[in-house]
């Protein structure tokens, strides 16, 4: 795997798979392609990246997971009068 000599074969033309994959260069156009570099949160603004409750403007997928957000804290509450550990679902 990071090269050197085969020791049945005694062959030395292995290359270092490691040192290729990760060289400098290359994890640099890796970062580049996803934003990050220079080091920002470009890549944060992908649709693909998970959002939380309030990162973004009052839209409707925001309130639609603001109301599903609040119904589970009832929920939990509830369970947590009733002598359940509701709290363990927060």
């Amino acid at each position: 795997m990071f090269g050197g000599k085969y020791p049945e074969t005694r062959i030395e033309t292995y290359c270092n798979a490691f040192a290729s994959a990760f060289h400098k260069e290359k994890n640099l156009k890796r970062r580049e392609a996803v934003g990050a570099v220079p080091p920002m949160r470009d890549c944060l603004k992908s649709p693909k990246v998970c959002h939380e409750v309030g990162d973004a403007g009052p839209d409707n997928m925001q309130i639609a997971m603001a109301e599903v957000q609040y119904a589970n804290t009832i929920a939990c509450n509830l369970l947590t009068v009733q002598v359940f550990d509701g709290n363990l679902l927060l």
